[in-house]
């Protein structure tokens, strides 16, 4: 009858749980790093999808107000070059603590 009541009670295994269960296991400290990389990756190609969006709403709108096309490819290629390092510099993995 204890058990019963002890199983009831128990919270219910998420994922973290058991990464941090399994932490202490030298092949299983892969997970934990392919999840938090996983999520970087993704948010660094949101980022870039906006990125270029962005980028084409730029050149059209130069391109529709007469600026000359080498001017807006110049434009375009230097903001790419900015976002491109803001992107890596926001989405990068965080050192783990030793």
């Amino acid at each position: 009858m204890t058990r019963l009541v002890q199983l009831a009670v128990r919270p219910t295994p998420t994922i973290t749980r058991a990464i941090y269960r399994y932490a202490g296991v030298p092949h299983m400290r892969k997970v934990k790093h392919t999840l938090a990389d996983q999520g970087a990756s993704m948010s660094f190609a949101l980022y870039m999808v906006g990125l270029v969006v962005l980028l084409g709403g730029i050149a059209w709108a130069l391109i529709t107000a007469g600026i000359a096309t080498t001017y807006v490819a110049i434009a375009c290629l230097i903001l790419l070059g900015l976002g491109i390092m803001m992107a890596v510099s926001r989405t990068r993995a965080k050192d783990p603590p030793i």
